[in-house]
């Protein structure tokens, strides 16, 4: 009778742990490798349902039910930015968080260095075929002409397109530059972060034959000062996947999509963490655009940054 009181006592004082129910819409598509955890913050999604992400710079390729069937590591690179070309043969990536401009070519198996981690480059895209790239970069050294740049792979050179620093302490405080480039590419879409903790952040698109800048009349807000933004433009332009984040990711998120005709922003439930929340960060259309691959961590107690990145798909998005 004595254990019995006890016991009860001690399911009053402490009650059932309140849980989320997870979107039913979101699949686990990596958690481990083969040596253990993953830590994936970003991957990419190519026409064949193979999937790439940069740390380690590995791919997956997925059957119709979002099931790996098969997958590879290309090597142990602690990378944490990629992207690809239009034609799903070659990736871009940044070695390290900031640093070296790098190239793998799926075709071959070949790593090319375009530029080292003197450079401080934060992310890149393909531009107008594979011999141009536009990288962003804080500045060689740090703070010493940061900006857009278009790098010909035929002649090794650069050259500023423009001349831009986030308005932050330190490049500590933006995870990557989220920039994008418009499918008719003549046109930048660039993060502004907000600068305080009572600022939001917005977009601007820039133009880089007309030199005009527009900002975009879409609202950023949230309880969570989320200060960075990550942006990815569909295929036809009218529509953004964005990534609403806090300074260094160390808090909830907000991934959604924008609908450029009628300014609306629409949030996805992308939360993977039943116990609280979760850091959801830099997402990417599936090649169907009706699905999105993103990165994820779950955040702990009321204190305390997000532990490891697993890679997660939310399906169904419309």
């Amino acid at each position: 009778m004595f254990c019995f009181l006890i016991l009860s006592c001690c399911k009053k004082n402490n009650p059932p742990i309140d849980t989320k129910k997870i979107n039913e819409n979101i699949i686990v598509l990596a958690e481990k490798d083969y040596y253990g955890l993953v830590n994936i913050p970003c991957a990419i999604w190519l026409q064949n349902n193979t999937i790439y992400n940069p740390h380690p710079l590995q791919w997956r390729q997925i059957n119709d039910s979002f099931k790996v069937i098969n997958d590879s590591i290309i090597n142990y690179e602690g990378a944490y930015y990629i992207a690809k070309n239009k034609v799903d043969t070659k990736i871009l990536y940044v070695y390290a968080r900031i640093g070296a401009l790098r190239e793998y070519d799926i075709l071959t198996g070949k790593i090319t260095e375009f530029l080292n981690s003197t450079e401080n480059i934060s992310s890149a895209l393909y531009y107008r075929g594979d011999d141009s790239i536009i990288y962003y970069t804080y500045g060689k050294p740090l703070y010493n002409n940061p900006g857009y740049y278009l790098y010909e792979r035929k002649t090794g050179k650069s050259s500023l397109i423009l001349s831009y620093l986030a308005p932050i302490s330190d490049p500590e405080e933006e995870v990557v530059n989220g920039f994008d480039i418009h499918p008719t590419e003549n046109t930048l879409l660039i993060p502004i972060p907000a600068v305080g903790m009572d600022l939001l952040p917005h977009a601007i698109e820039y133009n880089m034959d007309s030199k005009k800048v527009n900002t975009l009349d879409i609202k950023f807000d949230s309880p969570f000062y989320h200060h960075c933004l990550w942006l990815r433009y569909n295929k036809t332009g009218n529509k953004i996947l964005y990534c609403c984040y806090p300074a260094r990711a160390m808090s909830d998120t907000e991934i959604g999509i924008i609908d450029l005709a009628t300014m609306s922003k629409r949030i996805l439930d992308v939360n993977t963490n039943a116990l609280g929340h979760s850091v959801n960060m830099f997402p990417n259309w599936s090649p169907n655009e009706k699905h999105i691959v993103y990165g994820s961590a779950g955040i702990y107690g009321q204190v305390g940054g997000p532990g490891t990145y697993h890679l997660y798909i939310l399906k169904d998005i419309f």
